[in-house]
């Protein structure tokens, strides 16, 4: 069968060649479809071509030899020794045992995600005109606070050295000091923070700042001690560990007994006033007060203890001197205990032994 176009005869395409292109459109059509599926197919469960993090390839790696892959680009940053100095003394460790890690496995995770995301479009271009998929990312190095903190909590440990008082021992009648002892301790917040900016910097030193700790009392806070002797009436005057006075006492009689144990002055007072302390008891009938002067219950000079209405004080009395008769006081004669005023000094220990 003809056509005639313009005076020409065009002859019309046989049946049979029409059926032929479609068969091979159909066929390419199909063939493309395979290859893709089989491209897809051979990818499943793998990372695409294209696919680079922190500079590694990663195309065509399964999530696990992709995880390997990235942890071993990151292996010398974590398992670098990192040193701490301090004292005369070295720690080592590693970002690695600090509990530093990366975020390897989800940057790989969301790799895997993006790599299912192509259509078959996209998945024949690759398959059939090598195209690549374009997919870049970085590791993440994240270091553990903890991790430094418990750290540099060990090497303080080691460290520190707790200051030691001065102490006042009393040994049978006497006494002895033990002279102070001071410390030191690490600045452990300034020892995380440069920890810390070592592990990010890439730095493999700190230098740990230890602080000097002072006794908070010394063996000179003991200048002066009062030595009482109960037993023997006596009373003795230290400094600087040295005797340089000593005088008969009269203490508390049975009943009143004066108190036993480590005190201080708190008070001197010159001429005092005598208050009744028991205007019910002991005191009954006696004046409410009674001025300063020689006669005074309390004599020309008093030196209060940290003790409640215990002093030491002078007397008109000198022949209860050697004697317990006192309601719980330490008396002196006046003229001893002017001399005792004159030398000891508020703040001076006083070691009383029963």
């Amino acid at each position: 069968m003809s056509v005639f176009v313009d005076g020409g005869r065009v002859p019309r395409p046989a049946w049979w060649a029409t059926l032929v292109a479609a068969l091979v459109v159909a066929l390419l059509g199909a063939g493309i479809a395979y290859g893709t599926h089989a491209y897809a197919t051979e990818h499943e469960g793998r990372l695409l071509p294209g696919v680079t993090v922190a500079g590694v390839d990663l195309g065509g790696m399964t999530a696990e030899e992709a995880v390997a892959a990235l942890e071993a680009t990151t292996a010398e940053q974590l398992d670098r020794t990192v040193t701490l100095h301090g004292d005369g003394q070295v720690w080592r460790t590693t970002p690695r045992e600090l509990g530093s890690t990366t975020d390897a496995q989800s940057v790989v995770t969301d790799a895997m995600e993006a790599s299912r995301a192509p259509g078959l479009a996209a998945m024949a271009r690759m398959r059939f005109f090598g195209d690549s998929f374009s997919l870049e990312r970085e590791v993440t190095v994240m270091h553990s606070v903890a991790g430094a903190q418990a750290f540099v909590d060990e090497a303080a440990a080691e460290i520190h050295v707790p200051a030691r008082d001065a102490e006042l021992h009393v040994i049978g009648e006497s006494f002895e000091i033990a002279p102070e002892a001071n410390g030191q301790v690490l600045d452990t917040d300034a020892a995380v923070t440069e920890l810390m900016a070592a592990l990010e910097d890439g730095g493999d030193r700190v230098d740990l700042a230890v602080h000097p700790v002072e006794a908070e009392r010394a063996a000179s806070d003991f200048r002066q001690v009062l030595l009482l002797r109960q037993s023997a009436h006596t009373l003795e005057l230290y400094e600087n560990g040295q005797p340089i006075g000593s005088w008969q006492v009269a203490v508390g009689e049975s009943g009143h007994s004066t108190p036993t144990g480590i005190y201080q002055i708190t008070l001197k007072r010159h001429m005092p006033t005598w208050v009744n302390p028991s205007p019910r008891g002991w005191g009954s009938g006696m004046p409410a007060r009674i001025g300063p002067g020689v006669n005074n219950p309390l004599g020309v000079r008093a030196l209060n203890w940290n003790a409640p209405a215990i002093r030491f004080h002078g007397t008109a009395n000198v022949r209860s001197i050697g004697t317990n008769a006192s309601k719980g006081c330490v008396r002196l004669t006046n003229a001893d205990v002017v001399e005792l005023y004159d030398l000891v000094d508020v703040g001076a220990t006083i070691v009383s032994i029963g």
